[in-house]
Parts: structure tokens; C-alpha cells; sequence
């Protein structure tokens, strides 16, 4: 596990910025499109932050994030071919 203390926890601005960097990817689990995060960017940045930054103190990940879904997207070419995804 990389000691993650070694480094400052993301700052509140690096963290605006990531959300502002979201393209409008697909929803996760929670439904919520990056869009919608967007909108709503200066009620949610101070919020998304303080998560943030007790996952880093603590180092351990809400239950809530541990679900994850992969869904592969069709590219090109030949639907077969597992790298056309």
C-alpha cells in the first residue's frame, strides 16, 4: 500500500477542478451523471472534498465506494476482437 501521508491530501481547488474536468461519462451505480455534479459544482465541491480528505487521513474506503460497475463500449471494427472494446 503506498503511504499515501507522504503527500498533502488534494486541496479543495484540485479538487473543483477534477469535477470540472468530468466529461458526461456514464452514471455510476449512484445514477448520478457528471453533468449533473457540474450544475451543482459549488454546493457539492466543499462536500466531495471533505470525503476526499478523510478517505486520504484515515486511508480506508467508504463501503459505499467499494461497489463498481465495468461496462465495455464497443469501439470499432470487429465485435470479437477483445481490444475493440
Amino acid at each position: 500500500m503506498i503511504e499515501l501521508l507522504k503527500y498533502e491530501a488534494p486541496s479543495l481547488c484540485e479538487v473543483r477542478k477534477a469535477i470540472k474536468n468530468l466529461n458526461n461519462q456514464a452514471a455510476g451505480p449512484d445514477g448520478i451523471k457528471a453533468e449533473i455534479i457540474n450544475i451543482y459544482l459549488p454546493e457539492l465541491t466543499e462536500a466531495i472534498h471533505k470525503v476526499i480528505y478523510n478517505v486520504w487521513i484515515i486511508e480506508q474506503m467508504p463501503i459505499e465506494m467499494e461497489v463498481g460497475s465495468i461496462c465495455p463500449i464497443f469501439k470499432k471494427r470487429d465485435r470479437l476482437e477483445c481490444g475493440n472494446y
